[in-house]
């Protein structure tokens, strides 16, 4: 398996904003597709990366799997 080559410069810095304005507060890959207009597989890709960078993490509850974004991930938003 390849490494991954992609960071957080790779995402699109709109749609980064986006994802991580949207995680404020916590919600599955199919509820952030939904909120955002897009698919799942669209949005899942751009989980991984945010989520290696730390401005993401995920919690498991049962079947689910749910993004929040971090302190990290907040100070871009916050002024």
């Amino acid at each position: 398996m390849a490494a991954r080559s992609c960071s957080p410069a790779c995402t699109p810095p709109g749609r980064t904003v986006r994802l991580l304005e949207a995680l404020r507060s916590p919600a599955t890959t199919t509820d952030l597709a939904q909120a955002l207009g897009v698919t799942p597989s669209a949005v899942s890709p751009h989980f991984g990366v945010l989520r290696e960078s730390g401005l993401v993490e995920r919690e498991r509850s049962e079947r689910q799997v749910r993004y929040l974004v971090t302190a990290l991930g907040l100070a871009p938003l916050d002024p």
